[in-house]
């Protein structure tokens, strides 16, 4: 889980949620390493089928936890975890 010790955290520069967009994983590109996985403050990575995957209704690009989505910050492989440009921006419930 998160400890003192997890990286990237600072309280002053925290966006908004409203102002993002769900993360996905290039499964042809995804080592099926797990380094993203127990990042995730949204519990939105899991495995399936021996890479790893985001479930996009859970996304919220890390706002309100890091600066910069753990998901990229953990993967060893560039350009692994991308913008899901073809799905809508993050919503606040009600």
């Amino acid at each position: 889980m998160w400890s003192a010790a997890t990286p990237r955290f600072r309280f002053g520069s925290l966006r908004h949620k409203e102002d993002c967009v769900p993360f996905k994983i290039i499964a042809s590109q995804c080592t099926g390493c797990s380094a993203c996985e127990p990042l995730c403050p949204n519990v939105a990575i899991s495995e399936k089928e021996g890479s790893f995957v985001i479930e996009a209704t859970k996304c919220t690009e890390c706002v309100g936890h890091f600066d910069e989505p753990q998901c990229v910050a953990a993967c060893p492989v560039d350009n692994t975890c991308v913008v899901d440009t073809s799905l809508p921006r993050y919503q606040a419930p009600g």
